[in-house]
């Protein structure tokens, strides 16, 4: 004897509805860590930390010290960024080595090497402000769309009414 199976629709439904009590579970847990976030003793350098993380709730203790390492208490743009000197330095150390390795007869593995690691710094280098929105709109507040993001619902308008029925 065989049970009914419930139709598309209904299951559709109940892992919607699985999935937003998950998702209601996850942001109360969200919101008790940034709670916790906010009653941080202050550090004995004069509180500046404190500031920071009481002016930006979404800033953890993990990327608050990167963050905090600009100038006035604020932001900059690469919290990271060295002198002007700092990369002479590095390019003259960067050609030293080039010249180097060519008299060695492995100055392309020396380039392609360095190639590889610049890519791979630049991309991990580079870090999302707590306040810009994620590429994910799963992951922004009421997983709101960044500008530019192409939507199922946009994508079947224009297919149907052509482009310039979806200028906003």
């Amino acid at each position: 004897v065989r049970t009914p199976r419930p139709a598309h629709s209904e299951c559709a439904l109940i892992m919607a509805q699985d999935i937003k009590t998950r998702l209601s579970a996850y942001r109360e847990k969200k919101a008790k860590e940034q709670e916790e976030q906010k009653e941080l003793p202050v550090p004995v350098d004069g509180g500046s930390k404190s500031k920071i993380l009481a002016s930006n709730p979404g800033l953890t203790p993990d990327n608050q010290r990167r963050e905090s390492s600009g100038t006035q208490g604020g932001f900059t743009d690469q919290p990271s960024s060295s002198p002007w000197y700092m990369k002479v330095l590095k390019v003259s150390l960067w050609l030293i080595l080039w010249r180097f390795f060519i008299e060695v007869e492995f100055g392309i593995v020396f380039v392609v090497t360095s190639a590889l690691y610049f890519l791979c710094t630049s991309l991990w280098g580079s870090r999302r402000k707590p306040w810009e929105p994620s590429a994910y709109s799963v992951f922004n507040k009421d997983c709101e769309a960044i500008d530019g993001t192409l939507s199922a619902d946009q994508f079947e308008r224009e297919l149907r009414l052509g482009p310039a029925a979806v200028r906003r």
